[in-house]
């Protein structure tokens, strides 16, 4: 039996994982873009989701939302952990200089968490991926149900 596992065909697998740290995402996570389709023209106000198999999202913007292009930049959670969300609920505020930008939750769900690690290099230097802000446990198993305003990453490559 321990010959039937080739080594060859894992290391092909993640050969571009030293490469690019974060390339382990896209095997287990989907990723999924929103933003205001009239208002927000340039998507400068974009964010993310990446869902996990087992249904979990985490939330953040993207690495080239507006509020990420100021250097004093303080992220202000809206609700205590465990709080159910809705799509229009504001999860929290970025405050970048003299803006605010509201994040909202754009799905129905539980917040689970914001990210304990939050810093505000942390969602400057790498927003796609550990400078996340929230964690959601959507209600709705379909993720065609939960993430219908939502946009595949093909999608927002494309606009």
């Amino acid at each position: 039996m321990a010959d039937d596992y080739d080594i060859q065909q894992h290391l092909d697998l993640v050969s571009s994982w030293s490469n690019d740290p974060t390339a382990y995402l896209s095997r287990y996570y989907t990723l999924h873009f929103h933003w205001d389709k009239e208002a927000d023209v340039n998507r400068e106000q974009a964010i993310y989701v990446r869902q996990a198999p087992n249904k979990v999202c985490i939330l953040g913007v993207t690495s080239g939302h507006a509020a990420l292009k100021k250097d004093d930049v303080q992220v202000i959670p809206k609700l205590e952990a465990g709080a159910n969300v809705k799509p229009e609920t504001v999860l929290c505020d970025i405050v970048a200089g003299d803006t605010t930008y509201a994040v909202r939750a754009h799905m129905r769900g539980k917040l689970l968490e914001y990210n304990p690690r939050m810093t505000t290099a942390l969602i400057q230097e790498k927003a796609m991926t550990e400078g996340y802000l929230a964690i959601i446990l959507p209600f709705h198993e379909d993720p065609s149900v939960q993430l219908k305003e939502f946009v595949s990453q093909e999608d927002f490559r494309a606009v």
